[in-house]
């Protein structure tokens, strides 16, 4: 029992030793004061070489029962009652940090850090932003969530978001004069490259939260918030960066353009009757460029995606501007296995909008084929025998082919795409718009969506697939779907939409119709400052989202003095608002060589500012919009861990000055 008391005995003190220097590292942790740390251990009284070994160990006696810790070259001493308290406190932020909101990165957030190679670094989106925006804002029932690059815990938690977005300024410019932004260093850990859309504007990022009433105006109009979503987003926004895209106006393409298909016999296309009667324009359909990285579409990014895309060509060299005129074409591929041990193209069709098949052809694999997979393919050696025709000139046909705004279309379009080695900006996936499962990410057959909505059997020849009947299939699927609107084929939205139309008079929140939504009751109100006039578009949305409020929602501060001004006007009314939006546009002039060093200066100077006025558990982002000559921008996130932060920014900077 002497033994046993004894082995107890060690556990209690080895348990003492722990926890108390755990408590003494999370203390430095939260503090971030390394300077501070290390002038302890620098300052302590050490030991000198010609002390004897018993003179370099404090004595304590039984009486004090005092607790002797070593944290680095530091000896901590706790009596029985300091031990106590200590772990009450400890246990009280443990469970603290446990309702703290806090932001942990992903593999794609990692992958997106400026702490990662630029040659290896691949981009996130600026949708990726508005995600996180969107569910720091509603919280988990945010219809959008920044899940494939971080997660963001306890979002309800939050005490309020602060945005500030600094047009003109790219991430070139924050890499090249990074020593210059000592605060905004101080201040993010997290600090991510983003693609931009062209002229990142406050219009552009905020598209305005609305209010509760327009909440329910806007599920009354769309069935849910999803569709909402859906019918108000921009699937190009992106795209147009990462391809190159002649000009960006839509409307410029429908006054100079007449793409319209002329039916062949003088009778009204298919086209045109599609067109006619669709509840739903065709670019609502297109794949974002966040969904095409999701589904592994083939796009031309950094990293790893250059490196596996490196034989990869456009399908044009030049692209203009997708609209609701764009003509669609249905694409479907067959492939066979070669030596290579991957498959590859033995065959391509692609029909129009009228259903008829504009191109066909079998393909030469340029390793030997070894399976033909003839269940599948519908390719048999003898159908191989004299085909001579390879990859390459398929690959140039289809350019010369295609108009620069062609939308194709595809049952899992990237498997289509990566057998033709070929990139293409603007693409509606059956697999991805169809949903009878229920589950977002579990796909249904081509041939079961056919029978389903089409009323067709197709794949059932038992010499293998037809790539033309499997083109048209989608092809059809969709014109059904662009006259029938958003919710066909969609059990997922149908669900919803049923369920919002039960709820509508329970809804009690804010939503945007874009991008954010607010939560919670009408005190939470968003404050918009900005040193730029607020667009007619973006003012229009205000005053509705106003109009059947007590009280202003969302208020608006033009702030015509200046930068700073602007800054000062945030500060104060920074904490009366749920969110609250900082536009800082910079003019070219400022960016020039002999003023950027100055305008970097001023921009770090203010978003220090900025800081100081976050509260505790406030989430603070600052968005460099990129420019007219580079997409790359950047994004730093941080999520303030209590106040006095401010302080420890100053006392560094100071130190390191």
């Amino acid at each position: 029992m002497k033994n046993l008391s004894s082995k107890q005995e060690a556990r209690i003190e080895k348990k003492k030793k722990k926890i108390t220097a755990l408590a003494r590292l999370v203390q430095l942790n939260e503090s971030e004061e390394t300077m501070v740390a290390k002038q302890i251990i620098d300052n302590s009284p050490r030991p000198t070489d010609d002390e004897e070994p018993d003179k370099k160990k404090r004595k304590t006696s039984d009486s004090e029962k005092q607790e002797e810790i070593n944290f680095g070259n530091v000896k901590i001493n706790l009596s029985e009652e300091e031990y106590t308290k200590l772990k009450k406190e400890l246990n009280a932020r443990k469970n603290a940090s446990k309702n703290a909101p806090r932001l942990r990165l992903r593999e794609y957030g990692e992958r997106a850090s400026l702490a990662v190679d630029h040659d290896n670094r691949i981009p996130i989106f600026f949708t990726d932003v508005q995600h996180l925006l969107m569910n720091a804002l509603i919280g988990h029932g945010s219809p959008c969530t920044p899940e494939r690059w971080c997660w963001l815990e306890k979002p309800l938690k939050l005490t309020h978001c602060v945005t500030v977005i600094v047009e003109g300024m790219s991430l070139y410019h924050f890499i090249s004069n990074e020593s210059i932004f000592k605060e905004t260093n101080n201040i993010f850990e997290t600090k991510l490259e983003v693609i931009m859309p062209n002229n990142c504007t406050l219009r552009e990022l905020a598209f305005v939260p609305l209010t509760n009433a327009q909440k329910l105006k806007l599920i009354e109009e769309f069935g849910s918030l999803e569709v909402a979503v859906e019918m108000n987003k921009d699937p190009s926004l992106i795209i147009n960066r990462i391809f190159n895209i002649e000009g960006s106006s839509v409307e410029k393409v429908l006054e100079t353009e007449n793409i319209a298909l002329p039916p062949a016999d003088g009778s009204v296309s298919i086209k045109d009757l599609v067109n006619k009667k669709a509840k739903v324009g065709r670019t609502k359909l297109l794949l974002s460029a966040l969904q095409m990285v999701e589904d592994d579409y083939p796009l031309p990014l950094r990293g790893e995606l250059a490196k596996k895309y490196k034989n990869f060509v456009f399908t044009k060299k030049n692209y203009k501007p997708v609209s609701d005129e764009s003509p669609m074409f249905g694409v479907d591929c067959e492939m066979c296995r070669t030596s290579s041990g991957y498959n590859e193209l033995t065959r391509i069709s692609i029909v129009n909008e009228d259903h008829k098949t504009i191109y066909e052809s079998l393909v030469r694999p340029t390793n030997k084929i070894v399976d033909y997979l003839t269940k599948y393919s519908g390719i048999t050696a003898e159908m191989m025998m004299s085909v001579t025709k390879d990859l390459a000139t398929v690959q140039k046909e289809v350019q010369s082919l295609l108009p620069p705004d062609a939308i194709l279309i595809g049952q899992s379009l990237n498997v289509d795409l990566h057998a033709m080695k070929m990139f293409h900006p603007y693409c509606i996936d059956t697999s991805v718009i169809f949903n009878i499962t229920g589950v977002r990410r579990r796909k249904t057959k081509l041939q079961t969506l056919s029978k389903t909505f089409l009323d067709e059997i197709i794949q059932e020849n038992a010499d293998g697939h037809d790539s033309v009947e499997d083109s048209l299939a989608s092809l059809k699927l969709v014109q059904m779907k662009l006259v029938k609107g958003l919710y066909w084929g969609d059990v997922i939205l149908s669900g919803k939409k049923k369920a919002n139309e039960l709820a509508a008079e329970k809804e009690k929140e804010l939503l945007t119709n874009n991008f954010y939504a607010h939560v919670a009751s009408t005190t939470k109100h968003t404050a918009i400052i900005s040193t730029q006039s607020i667009d007619e578009k973006v003012d229009d949305l205000i005053k509705k989202s106003n109009e059947n409020s007590k009280s202003d929602l969302i208020n608006v501060h033009h702030v015509e003095d200046g930068h700073q001004k602007a800054v000062e006007k945030a500060q104060e009314v920074v904490l009366n608002n749920a969110f609250t939006l900082v536009n800082l546009p910079i003019d070219e002039e400022n960016l020039i060589a002999s003023n950027i060093e100055n305008t970097c200066a001023k921009i770090d100077k203010y978003i220090g500012k900025l800081y100081t006025s976050v509260a505790k558990h406030g989430m603070f982002i600052v968005i460099f919009g990129g420019n007219s000559d580079s997409s790359s921008g950047s994004v730093k996130i941080k999520i303030k861990k209590r106040s006095g932060d401010e302080r420890l920014t100053r006392t560094s900077t100071s130190d390191k000055e």
